[in-house]
């Protein structure tokens, strides 16, 4: 009688062990999309992003080639708006337009005026 119970506790586990794994994954992948370089596609303004995934809530973001910045992610469980905040508050937002393409929406932190229009940008190369 105990090693039955034993046994289905054991299964019990590892089931919920497997959707957890399986939960945390879906959540961790999301963002996959957005890892590489991309490209503005408006011929007035040329403009370049280069993003790099360095934990699973926070991305390292480069614009212009200019100063990196660490990102961390304030939005959960999409794969089509990802919204990222820096340490000062500024917002950046990302709008899955496909794989190879997406809006991009920089809104200043509380306090300053400003909110970029969404800026297009079409994937050079993906990063690993």
């Amino acid at each position: 009688m105990k090693k039955k119970l034993v046994v289905a506790m054991g299964v019990i586990v590892l089931i919920t062990g497997g959707i957890l794994t399986i939960i945390n994954l879906k959540s961790d992948n999301d963002s996959g999309w957005l890892v590489g370089n991309w490209e503005s596609s408006d011929s007035e303004l040329s403009s370049t992003l280069d993003i790099t995934s360095t934990k699973s809530n926070e991305i390292s973001l480069t614009i212009d080639d200019q100063q990196t910045m660490k990102l961390r992610r304030v939005n959960k469980n999409t794969d089509e708006a990802l919204v990222y905040k820096d340490s000062d508050g500024t917002t950046y937002k990302f709008i899955k337009v496909s794989n190879a393409k997406l809006k991009f929406i920089l809104t200043a932190k509380k306090g300053l005026i400003g909110q970029t229009n969404a800026l297009v940008y079409n994937k050079k190369s993906s990063i690993k």
